[in-house]
């Protein structure tokens, strides 16, 4: 889902707490490591693939999914 949620925005920096709502469905805590964890998760996944960085953090902001 987390994926998936990034790919269709791709280009658009999306905040924690929308990341945490369509992917979770929560009103979880913004500031909890969940994202986080993930993210690490997913970058070492797709990472290996690409040169380029593919999932970028946009600090205060939130993250950002580039084209291949």
């Amino acid at each position: 889902m987390l994926l998936e949620y990034l790919m269709r925005n791709e280009g658009t920096v999306l905040s924690r707490s929308m990341i945490l709502e369509h992917v979770w469905n929560t009103d979880m805590d913004p500031f909890t490591n969940t994202i986080d964890s993930h993210m690490l998760s997913l970058r070492r996944k797709i990472g290996r693939s690409y040169k380029k960085k593919l999932i970028h953090t946009v600090l205060g902001k939130g993250y950002r999914m580039d084209q291949p």
